[in-house]
């Protein structure tokens, strides 16, 4: 279970996100958040342009699933 402070921290980040502000907002490296996409733990699609972006609701279910750690 996310702390209420979490919750409303993660309630005010875009409704889409790119790698870098996930990289930020979890504080892990860049190739992380690779590696979390390729492995299907995140959720992620391209864009027209090709960048990867993240649905906050994606990044709520991650952070849900890894609460006990």
């Amino acid at each position: 279970m996310l702390s209420p402070e979490l919750e409303n921290e993660l309630e005010r980040l875009p409704v889409i996100l790119s790698v870098p502000e996930v990289m930020v907002f979890l504080s892990v490296c860049r190739n992380t958040v690779y590696r979390m996409i390729d492995a299907e733990e995140l959720a992620a699609y391209k864009d027209g342009t090709g960048t990867w972006n993240i649905n906050r609701s994606d990044l709520i279910a991650l952070c849900r699933r890894n609460s006990n750690l």
